[in-house]
């Protein structure tokens, strides 16, 4: 499954909340109710020829009085829901055979023939967020089958949310590609908060211009044994620390091995676009 705008795994399209189904709200515990009336944001999921497919909708959580439910974060909480659309003029919810895709596909294409980096973050209001300044970017979510050959020979920078979610996101991303794209760097920014993401550094001054100056000393990622780490939240301090410790001084260091499964590929000629 993809994930959320916050980067915890998002939900199955049968309407399962992100988190726990009981959340204490103030001195109450209520079950959160999704305000399906309400929809917060739609993204499109189109083919390479523009074509919509399906969409991602996320809609707020609510108490039973309307009151918003509080995420982990401290912030709004939500579902998500996947609909296509029925022919009619109306949708339905589930994607039945539809294939998932990269999120902005055509504009991924665009930017891999040109031979463009492309940065891929978890969730879609990032890569949103990314294209406003003109960054190049998409959402792989879980689900999203056969679409490595697209990156062959490709410059990818992964994004990940500063939370165990955001590090598995990267090397289920990384291992996909790996031995097919051409560089697979790992952007760790600077001052995340805990499950912090590019949102929040961009609220916290961050630029287009340090994003790039970042993205340059970013560390190549790299297959490795996932018993060469501690468990658990040790393990995402260490790659947060080897993350650190490849920008020294504005340079980058020796290259660090970052945590995966191992993997083996052939390389092939890229495909053709998607249809």
């Amino acid at each position: 499954m993809s994930t959320t705008f916050s980067g915890e795994p998002q939900p199955k399209a049968n309407g399962k909340a992100t988190h726990s189904e009981r959340r204490r709200v103030g001195e109450a515990v209520a079950p959160p109710i999704p305000d399906w009336g309400h929809p917060q944001a739609v993204f499109d999921y189109k083919n390479a020829r523009g074509n919509l497919l399906y969409q991602n909708v996320r809609f707020p959580l609510v108490t039973a009085d309307g009151s918003p439910v509080l995420s982990s974060k401290g912030k709004p909480d939500k579902i998500f829901r996947l609909r296509r659309p029925n022919g009619k003029g109306g949708w339905v919810d589930d994607l039945d055979d539809v294939a998932q895709v990269p999120y902005r596909l055509p504009d991924l294409v665009k930017a891999l023939v040109d031979g463009e980096t492309v940065f891929i973050p978890e969730g879609e209001a990032k890569v949103d967020a990314l294209f406003e300044w003109s960054v190049p970017a998409t959402h792989i979510g879980t689900g999203t089958k056969n679409y490595a050959e697209l990156f062959f020979e490709a410059d990818v920078i992964l994004m990940p949310d500063n939370d165990a979610a955001g590090w598995k996101h990267v090397n289920t991303v990384g291992a996909a590609l790996h031995g097919i794209a051409r560089r697979i760097r790992v952007l760790m920014l600077p001052g995340l908060p805990d499950k912090g993401d590019i949102i929040d550094w961009v609220a916290a001054g961050g630029t287009a211009e340090k994003l790039r100056e970042l993205a340059e000393q970013a560390p190549v990622w790299m297959p490795h044994a996932a018993e060469a780490l501690p468990e658990g939240d040790e393990k995402i301090d260490e790659l947060a620390r080897l993350s650190a410790s490849n920008m020294i001084g504005g340079v980058s260091a020796p290259r660090k091995t970052w945590v995966s499964a191992s993997r083996s590929s052939t390389r092939r000629s890229r495909p053709a676009a998607l249809d």
